[in-house]
């Protein structure tokens, strides 16, 4: 499987794309952060996940069965609604962040 996250931003700066998840900053010996290392979590359409802990879902093979295994067929960002996410005839339904505008 790919990896779960993705980075969004490297640099000296704080995060600030509302999709980061993980901010890392290792700081230096005075205290003063070096970087910061924004990551999010990887959804793709096509993609199975495990979503049994939604806060920290994982990829699995669409082969998997589970109550909590789910195939995202639309990701939309920045996005705080479902109105626009594909309808497929078998129950999809949406989940919308809105903290990090992702439907």
């Amino acid at each position: 499987m790919d990896a779960n996250y993705r980075v969004l931003q490297i640099g000296p700066d704080p995060c600030t794309d509302p999709l980061y998840t993980l901010d890392s900053a290792p700081k230096d010996k005075s205290g003063k952060a070096r970087y910061h290392l924004c990551l999010t979590f990887d959804w793709r359409a096509g993609v199975c996940y495990d979503t049994t802990a939604m806060d920290a879902p994982s990829k699995v093979d669409c082969a998997t069965r589970g109550e909590h295994v789910v195939q995202a067929t639309a990701v939309l960002a920045p996005a705080t609604s479902g109105a626009s996410c594909p309808r497929d005839g078998r129950g999809a339904v949406w989940v919308i962040w809105r903290k990090l505008e992702l439907t």
